[in-house]
């Protein structure tokens, strides 16, 4: 059903010549703030990761930095009236995690002048999972003088929306590089695996996920599809780390575990799957079900 609005309202469009946006996103490890990159962009989808493939949501929640430029503050008073105030909100959720946040970030009246906005947000440890949702609203958070059906000049009020993007989360989902790319008559996706020394090899260039974009079920992990499943990724993820750590185990890699190893090793990842998850590794039938136990109390929600 088409949604019909019975007031004058700002269209996306309008808002990019009133605003321009930029979002970084950032964790806490020990008190101490790392910077997270953008691992892959899929239209208004990111994937994040840490420069040493260690971030994970649960683990360490996430930090965004959000700055905003006001660049045309008339555009919006043509719409509004000039004695009246709007202000813009972060409208931030996770529908797998149950979690919503909405948070002011600045008010704008007509003596206003145009400049940039800086505001930070920190959603902390074991809140979110799965994907989470930004959204920028401008509402009328004081009515103006005047009467006219032009504006909803209701205290409140959402005049427009804009700058919306996705972040893909899903549990461990920033641990492994994921690749789309068209593999005909290959499975629906595929873990690589190119290790020669785990003590020095670089986890990120040495292990990474190929989901097949040209397969009949890829609707179902493409996060811009209608039939998009969470759970059927997070299972490609649990997946996907128990043969990595059945490969290394097999190796004998996994027995001194309480070593010290290069920064961004494969081992060091390792490691911090096996301690940070409480991942059992005595024997494959043990990292099966203790991966299974805590996807299914983590990564399923």
């Amino acid at each position: 059903m088409r949604n019909i609005s019975l007031y004058k309202s700002l269209s996306e469009d309008d808002l990019k010549q009133v605003f321009t946006s930029k979002i970084s996103f950032y964790f806490k490890n020990d008190s101490i703030k790392e910077d997270l990159d953008v691992a892959e962009t899929n239209g208004n989808t990111y994937s994040l990761e840490s420069s040493n493939g260690l971030w994970d949501s649960i683990e360490n929640g996430l930090g965004i930095n959000i700055s905003i430029e006001l660049i045309n503050k008339d555009k919006i008073f043509t719409t509004c009236y000039l004695d009246s105030v709007v202000a813009v909100c972060a409208f931030i959720y996770s529908n797998e995690s149950k979690f919503k946040k909405v948070s002011k970030l600045f008010e704008i009246d007509c003596n206003t002048n145009n400049q940039v906005f800086e505001n930070d947000i920190y959603i902390d440890k074991e809140t979110i999972t799965g994907s989470l949702c930004i959204e920028f609203h401008l509402f009328l958070l004081k009515s103006g003088n005047g009467s006219s059906n032009s504006i909803n000049n209701t205290k409140g009020a959402i005049l427009g929306k804009f700058g919306f993007i996705n972040v893909m989360l899903i549990g461990d989902s920033s641990l492994f590089p994921v690749f789309n790319k068209p593999m005909n008559n290959k499975p629906l996706w595929e873990f690589i695996y190119d290790i020669q020394d785990p003590y020095t090899d670089i986890f990120v260039d040495s292990c990474h996920i190929n989901l097949n974009s040209a397969h009949k079920d890829y609707k179902l992990i493409d996060v811009n599809s209608e039939a998009y499943c969470d759970r059927v990724f997070v299972e490609i993820m649990k997946s996907s780390i128990f043969q990595f750590l059945c490969m290394l185990k097999v190796e004998n890699a996994l027995a001194n575990l309480d070593d010290t190893f290069e920064d961004g090793s494969v081992l060091q990842v390792a490691k911090y799957l096996v301690k940070t998850h409480g991942i059992k590794v005595d024997s494959i039938e043990s990292i099966a079900i203790s991966l299974n136990d805590y996807f299914d109390k983590f990564g399923g929600k």
